[in-house]
């Protein structure tokens, strides 16, 4: 379900949404993901592999490679004004993920139904190595990402930061 703001484009929802997504994750605040690309159905975030994401092998842990991946799916999701809740996902790891790396997830929503979607996730080293692939079938809740009643024209209003 897409909820539609017909006084901004497609761009500009998009962005609003993946601003008011980033304001309340905590996971990606506390793993320190960037967000570097936002669009309608697309988003890239990136985050380092630091010495406390290392497991016992040396290399990144798949937990948090996961979590980059899953959180972009979530954001490339949920760009349409739609509260967007994964349904399942499946993660192939590729290769290793090493302390000093940074990873970027590329979200794509490939299919956008009204109810159900899917999104496929990339995620590449510093050197656009592929370290795993993300493909996750999301739901809509129903329920806009964005309350038109508390949002403004020039982004969110001082009552929902």
């Amino acid at each position: 379900m897409s909820q539609a703001w017909p006084d901004i484009d497609a761009e500009e929802l998009a962005a609003r949404c993946i601003a008011r997504l980033r304001q309340g994750d905590r996971v990606s605040k506390g793993l320190d993901i960037s967000i570097d690309v936002g669009a309608p159905g697309r988003v890239s975030l990136s985050m380092a592999v630091t010495e406390s994401m290392v497991n016992a092998y040396e290399i990144c842990h798949g937990g948090y490679i996961f979590t980059l991946a899953d959180t972009a799916f979530a954001y490339a999701a949920s760009t349409r004004n739609n509260v967007a809740v994964a349904l399942n996902c499946h993660i192939d790891f590729v290769r290793p993920a090493n302390k000093g790396d940074r990873l970027h997830a590329h979200a794509q929503v490939t299919n956008a139904g009204k109810t159900t979607g899917v999104v496929m996730v990339k995620v590449v080293d510093q050197q656009d190595r592929q370290i795993a692939e993300l493909h996750g079938r999301y739901y809509n809740m129903g329920r806009a990402v964005l309350d038109g009643a508390k949002e403004t024209a020039g982004g969110m209003s001082a009552e929902s930061r």
